[in-house]
């Protein structure tokens, strides 16, 4: 969903419901493959099929230790962005 217009796109890319506006059909955008891990998302913005290994960018090397991580939600309003 664009966070800014509200329009919603289906899996395909198609645009599927426009609140802003009149529906226009025949609308879409660009798919990508995507896939989540570790809490992140990843979107393969390359050219063919990404490799099937992720990176690890999340755990933290060997003989190192996480002591503390933060996670914030800010709500926002799609105006502003």
């Amino acid at each position: 969903e664009c966070p800014y217009h509200g329009w919603t796109f289906n899996g395909e890319g198609s645009c599927t419901k426009m609140p802003s506006t009149v529906f226009r059909p025949h609308i879409s955008v660009d798919t990508r493959p995507v896939r989540e891990a570790d809490g992140f998302v990843w979107v393969w913005m390359g050219e063919g099929a990404p490799d099937e290994e992720l990176p690890t960018y999340t755990q933290a090397p060997e003989g190192f230790t996480v002591l503390s991580e933060q996670i914030f939600d800010v709500p926002t309003e799609h105006g502003l962005l």
